[in-house]
């Protein structure tokens, strides 16, 4: 939970670059500036699903866990093994989150240091492919475990032109 707290700072940066981008897209050659800037509206839509998904795991592995946990209908000793399996399930669930936040600060770390000129775009496509991955692996995980979590939008699905 720390890990991806951290993460939400991200957002400061996206959206500092699609102000940047906005104002100083005349000073970006070519569509590069156009790029850039969906890229970081893009980053900032997998943010927003993210932290969407966060909170409905958290939400639902607690409810779980602590019906699991209070069964009546088993002994203390199955009702605890049970709430423990839940939140085992659970944290693989998060690690996965967790492993989706980090390649999201990558991406606009990435994003910054281009725009910055500390960097050129060369990677920033497979950037936002590995982060499009990750997140859809966490989706399948929750699938796993009867959790519906948001979709990618279909701006980062177009960005990565379908390399899932």
């Amino acid at each position: 939970m720390i890990l991806l707290k951290r993460h939400l700072g991200s957002l400061l940066y996206v959206l500092l670059l699609a102000g940047l981008l906005g104002t100083y897209a005349h000073i970006l050659s070519g569509c590069g500036g156009s790029a850039l800037q969906y890229h970081a509206q893009a980053a900032e839509a997998v943010r927003v699903v993210n932290d969407q998904g966060v909170e409905i795991v958290e939400e639902q592995c607690e409810a779980r866990a602590t019906t699991a946990a209070s069964d009546r209908e088993v002994d203390t000793d199955t009702a605890a093994a049970n709430a423990q399996a839940i939140l085992d399930t659970c944290a693989r669930i998060q690690n996965a989150q967790h492993a989706a936040a980090e390649a999201h600060g990558l991406w606009v770390n990435t994003l910054v240091q281009i725009v910055a000129e500390e960097r050129d775009a060369t990677g920033l496509a497979s950037v936002a492919i590995q982060v499009a991955r990750l997140y859809a692996e966490v989706v399948n995980l929750a699938a796993d475990f009867d959790l519906e979590l948001p979709a990618l939008p279909a701006q980062v699905l177009s960005l990565i032109g379908g390399n899932l």
